[in-house]
């Protein structure tokens, strides 16, 4: 019990740096701490989505920005995989993520992964490199398909 107390504490955290712009940037966490946080990170988001937004972050108000592009689910948490990095650490690395069309046309610009329950878990920037969610094209198409061929969390060991 006391490790899921610690694993909400920590996504709180997490979530909370997020939402106040700030970069939730841990370089050391021992195995278990790690273990503790990828876990509660893959329950918070398992069956969640990821949604693509051509609007900027809204910093600390928490509101989502503007233009939803697409919406992509979030495989259950069974069908995602926690393991120790190479070098220590320990990653959560999502199943496969189903392609889309995009709900709109337009330029994607940022991201949010909510809860099954529409939460905000985690947001950032879209970009082609470099960003938080890098995707192969910005241009997004109705025409089209958006697909997230991998998505890997790591929280680094000591």
């Amino acid at each position: 019990m006391k490790t899921k107390k610690f694993g909400l504490l920590a996504i709180i955290l997490a979530v909370t740096l997020l939402n106040l712009g700030a970069t939730f940037n841990m370089n050391k966490a021992s195995s278990d701490i790690g273990n503790t946080i990828a876990t509660s990170i893959n329950t918070a988001i398992a069956g969640g989505s990821i949604v693509i937004y051509s609007g900027t972050l809204n910093g600390a108000s928490g509101s989502a920005p503007s233009g939803v592009l697409a919406t992509l689910t979030i495989p259950a948490s069974g069908s995602n995989t926690i393991a120790a990095a190479q070098g220590a650490g320990v990653t959560l690395t999502l199943g496969s993520i189903s392609s889309v069309s995009p709900s709109a046309n337009g330029t994607a610009a940022t991201f949010r992964m909510l809860t099954s329950g529409s939460v905000c878990v985690f947001e950032g920037d879209v970009s082609t490199t470099s960003a938080s969610l890098n995707l192969n094209s910005l241009t997004l198409q109705t025409t089209g398909t958006l697909a997230i061929s991998s998505f890997v969390i790591t929280v680094p060991g000591t």
